[in-house]
């Protein structure tokens, strides 16, 4: 048998100096057993049992200055019981070799019981053997009881081997260790990622050296919610199945959150932003020793321990300091990311603050709640809490505190509200109100010179009003502003703040064109390093600086310096568990390697990157998941809440990675004899871009899940092909997929230019088709010369009749249908389908058409009137030959959601005025009783769609998307996905209701009664509108799109 002659042959030994051991690489696609005082036994896929051999481990082993051989398993499930063990060792007394890596990989589950995963090295002196004895784990369960995993060197300066643990369900550890210890090197570090993860109180896991520097634990797994029946883990535990994540298909007829759960809801408070005022008391700190050392942990940059200290007592027993404690644990949790922690805090301390009905506490609170307001997006932070409903964004929280302080005579709460009020004008781009407001600030605090409160907010409003004066783009105050700033933050005593204030201007140096800024910024973020190094808590500090150096080290072109600075930055964010800074010094790593030519490590790192920011979508992960899990959510989706400033977060710091690793791709394309591997990679890429855009706009992991249902589209069919524009720095390139190959052409024009040509475009179809009819004409035949006209050759040659178009960026906002060859449409020369992306499109033709089951719903009597969708309804009932009715009154959100869950619609109409804005959250479409939310919508419809009934079509036709959102753009080419429909009808903009009422008429006509495929279909009815005497204009007919599958 060959895994037995496998297995005898790489047991041996090694005793040869100048070799390394031979590897063991086992693949079973079933079960493989270790039992230790046993056999082995190896379960075939015909679930046959067949002995191998019989004995009690697996084993590589050095006596020599050689590397032990490395243990590669890969299988679906893997059991170690009764003693049973997988090993590597160096035995070797002096100068040893080290320890070989031990790599398991399961489907499914790994199940250790009394049983041990050992590395071990007696003495090993080889410090750069970085990977070896390491143990790496990948498994849906790792469960261990009565068990071992451990990596150790017992002598010499070898540093420990890590230990990398990744489950995408549980890992849990019952009377077990995890060890990764050294004697003279540093201790190995372990990294655990599941969910979720559980450890009995006699269970223990150590990163240890004995005499160098201890190993780091890094544990990442989602908070739990103790809203639902949780009970901590006691020693001996059994259920687990409550603390589970449920899957996708687990969403039917009952109400379950969103599958994205997350330790954290937002971005920590950056220095890369207009800074909070600082924390303040009025009166002598109270004598609680617990509340002194959550104090002392608070200002040293220690938020997390600051908040476990304080959540062990309660903070809110003295009314004569509860609202001052609950604004500084606001601002720890605003500094770690926590956000809705921070508002329930403020929840708790309100009934307090009213009752009191002090003007100083009063403005207290409402200084913290604008703050936090400004951070969540100049959002209505309380919806049910009547006193406080008529406030519903930052400004007014902040007025109300100001007139409180006004009050209260209390002069630092009212400077503290100035500089909240400067960041709330400045967010709005009020630069020279800011100004004012920071101003107003420092004169107040100047009354106080010698207080320490004083000093610290007079650098805070430094910092931010040289901030708003860069931002102003007046370059002739800007060096005063610099000085004045860093005269300021020197006048501290050396502290967190202070450090955190040095990268905050080492950024602002940045962004300047002063002479000396490099040495300026070298030598702020030299001194924000050695006091980070005095510090407990320093790694976000020692992360940011070393990010800079690296960065400004780029530059000036010192790449050496360069990738050392990165690096640093790189274990400092890994260390203390920063993803959001380590995506872009991964990123930023990248760029350096691409730089001195080293291409493959560059893409490395920009894999790295992407897979920091959203692991469930790796540019590599070309598999799909046999167990059907999806991985944990990445730090993208804590990006985009948390900031102050208003910046488009996505476009500036994430779809950057995305499209610079397709860009290299692209690089090998033109010199690799296989260049369309390359520009699948590319496709791959941007992919992955699309479906983390997706998962971000509908807040809904399971946006992509669906697709392991879905029958993927490897090639076109014939006569199509799809159109993927990818948009890079100075072109945009087009790929285009044929039946039989891949091919690409090159615009070399930048894409801001053509996206702002597409705005205009958009803008002049939506509102000129009957006051200026031939104003869109020149932009239509301009976007058909860069988009359509270099790949004409290609489909011609395939005799290409359906176009399927993945727009990005812009391009989602604009039809393709309109576009100009000379005087012809594109639409009379190709049927035209938008999807979202290819592996989001499911290809399952429709087989039942003889039996179609469909829901008409609609509102004539909204407002506008729509007095066609009477007809409209009437008519599809008519043609389609049967139909529920749900329209005026009856289309309300009960009767809707009723009918969707007592019947398996293949279609459903609603005909009804929508609105998609840039967040999912405030998309909707307008039903009798109200608003029916387009999440709800997905919600209602997706019950059938995970029991594997999924809809065939959804119509909205009357939909529309704000003019230059293209956010909301996103969402309606998204629609079908997140309603559960493999396809959907949908339109750009709102459209007259006669010309809804004749366009889905003819469409579900040519579906019924000739057998079009639903792109043919829509291409009918689009044609007879051209030929129409009053709506021939495209504004008329070219918002209706066919988004997803076409046949």
């Amino acid at each position: 048998m060959v895994l037995k002659l496998l297995l005898l042959i790489l047991e041996k030994k090694n005793g040869l100096s100048e070799l390394r051991g031979g590897e063991i690489d086992i693949k079973a696609t079933g079960i493989i057993d270790v039992q230790g005082n046993s056999q082995m036994r190896y379960y075939n896929k015909y679930w046959e049992e067949l002995e191998v051999y019989s004995f009690s481990g697996i084993n590589t082993s050095s006596d020599c200055n050689a590397k032990a051989g490395d243990i590669i398993i890969n299988s679906n499930q893997l059991f170690l019981t009764d003693g049973g063990f997988i090993s590597s060792t160096s035995t070797s007394n002096k100068n040893g070799g080290p320890a070989g890596t031990i790599t398991l990989n399961a489907t499914n589950k790994i199940n250790l019981i009394e049983s041990t995963l050992t590395t071990e090295a007696v003495n090993q002196d080889q410090k750069n053997y970085h990977s070896s004895g390491k143990i790496s784990i990948t498994a849906r369960d790792l469960h261990l009881l009565s068990s071992e995993i451990t990596t150790s060197v017992n002598g010499g300066t070898g540093n420990g081997g890590d230990i990398n643990i990744l489950t995408t369900q549980s890992t849990i550890i019952n009377k077990s260790k995890i060890f990764a210890n050294a004697f003279e090197g540093s201790g190995g570090n372990i990294g655990i990622s599941a969910d979720p993860y559980l450890q009995s109180i006699d269970s223990s896991v150590k990163a240890s050296s004995e005499k160098g520097i201890n190993g780091t634990i890094k544990i990442k797994t989602p908070d739990i919610d103790f809203k639902n029946d949780f009970l901590i883990a006691q020693k001996d535990f059994l259920d687990i199945s409550k603390l589970l994540k449920g899957k996708c298909e687990d969403r039917s007829n009952h109400e379950i959150s969103r599958l994205i759960v997350l330790g954290r809801d937002g971005s920590p408070t950056s220095p890369v932003d207009w800074l909070q005022a600082p924390h303040y008391f009025s009166k002598t700190k109270p004598n609680s020793q617990k509340l002194k050392k959550g104090y002392r942990q608070f200002r040293n940059g220690n938020y997390t321990k600051a908040i476990e200290t304080w959540t062990e007592v309660s903070i809110y027993k003295n009314n004569d300091y509860e609202m001052e404690f609950a604004s500084v644990l606001v601002k720890a949790y605003q500094s770690v990311g926590h956000y809705q922690k921070a508002i329930d805090v403020l929840k708790t301390v309100y009934p307090t603050v009213q009752k009191n009905q002090s003007p100083y506490e009063k403005a207290l609170f409402f200084c913290v709640l604008g703050d936090l307001s400004l951070c969540l997006g100049n959002v209505k932070v309380f919806d049910h809490i009547p006193s406080l409903n008529k406030m519903k964004n930052a400004y007014e929280y902040l007025n109300k505190g100001l007139i409180e302080a006004e009050k209260s005579n209390n002069a630092f709460i009212l400077a503290s509200i100035k500089n909240q009020m400067g960041n709330d004008q400045a967010s709005t781009g009020d630069y020279v109100k800011a100004i004012k407001y920071y101003d107003d600030s420092y004169r107040i605090c100047e009354t106080f010179k010698s207080e320490s409160f004083a000093i610290q907010l007079k650098a805070v409003t430094q910092i931010n009003k040289c901030r708003a004066i860069l931002e102003q783009g007046e370059g002739i105050k800007e060096v005063t502003a610099i000085k004045n700033a860093i005269l300021a933050n020197e006048k501290l005593p050396d502290s967190y703040d202070k450090a955190f204030n040095y990268i905050s201007i080492s950024y602002l140096v940045e962004s300047t064109k002063i002479s000396n800024k490099k040495s300026t910024i070298k030598k702020l973020a030299t001194r924000a390093i050695e006091i980070a190094e005095q510090l407990e808590s320093h790694t976000y500090l020692l992360s940011y600086a070393h990010g800079l150096l690296g960065h400004t080290n780029k530059d000036e072109q010192k790449y050496g310096k360069a990738i050392k600075h990165t690096r640093e930055a790189i274990f400092a964010a890994q260390a203390g568990n920063h993803p959001e800074l380590l995506y872009q010094w991964q990123w930023q790593l990248g760029k350096l390697f691409y730089i001195e030519k080293n291409i493959e490590d560059a893409i490395l790192q920009y894999q790295k990157a992407i897979y920091t920011l959203n692991p469930s979508n790796t540019c590599n992960q070309n598999k799909k998941d046999d167990s059907g899990i999806i991985h944990p959510p990445g730090v993208i989706h804590e990006l985009f809440q948390g900031h102050r400033h208003n910046k488009n977060i996505f476009k500036e710091k994430v779809r950057p990675v995305y499209q610079e690793l397709a860009q290299i791709y692209l690089e090998k394309a033109r010199v690799s004899l296989n260049k369309e591997e390359q520009l699948q990679e590319v496709i791959n890429v941007m992919e992955r871009l699309k479906i983390a855009e997706l998962q971000d706009y509908f807040e809904d992991e399971c946006i992509s899940a669906v697709q392991d249902n879905f029958e993927p589209m490897t090639h076109p069919p014939k006569h199509t092909a799809v159109l993927y524009p990818v948009p890079l720095k100075n072109k945009l390139v087009i790929i285009l997929s044929l039946p039989d190959c891949l091919t690409s052409e090159t615009i070399n024009m930048s894409p801001e230019i053509i996206n702002e040509n597409a705005k205009q475009f958009r803008y002049i179809l939506d509102i000129d088709p009957k006051q200026n009819p031939k104003r869109y004409q020149r932009l239509a035949r301009e976007l058909y010369t860069l988009l359509i006209k270099p790949l004409e050759p290609h489909l011609k040659k395939h005799n290409i009749q359906t176009l399927v178009i993945a727009p990005d960026e812009a391009l989602r906002m604009i039809p393709f249908s309109p576009l100009l060859d000379e005087n012809q449409f594109l639409i009379e020369k190709y049927a035209i389908v938008t999807i979202p992306a290819i592996n989001l499109t499911d290809m399952k033709p429709f087989y039942n058409m003889k039996k179609i089951n469909i829901l008409l719903s609609g509102l004539s009597k909204g407002t506008p009137p729509l007095p066609f969708v009477s007809l409209e309804l009437k008519g599809i009932k008519k043609i389609m030959g049967t139909g529920t009715v749900l329209l005026n009154e009856k289309f309300c959100i009960k009767n809707f959601n009723d009918a969707l869950q007592e019947n398996a619609y293949d279609m459903v109409v609603i005909a009804t005025h929508g609105v998609f804005n840039k967040a999912s959250k405030n998309s909707y479409l307008i039903t009798y009783d109200g608003k029916l939310m387009m999440d709800d919508l997905g919600h209602m419809i997706q019950s059938g769609l995970y029991r594997k009934q999924q809809m065939e079509l959804l119509s909205l036709s009357s939909c529309e998307t704000a003019v230059g959102d293209e956010r909301a753009a996103l969402g309606l080419g998204g629609v079908a996905l997140k309603a559960g429909a493999k396809s959907a009808i949908a339109t750009l903009w709102s459209v007259d209701d006669e010309v809804a009422f004749l366009t889905t008429t003819e469409f579900y006509r040519q579906i019924k009664n000739n057998g079009c495929t639903k792109a043919k279909a829509l291409q009918s009815a689009q044609l007879k509108l051209i030929s129409h005497r009053e709506y021939h204009h495209p504004g008329f007919w070219s918002p209706f799109l066919l988004i997803g599958n076409w046949l």
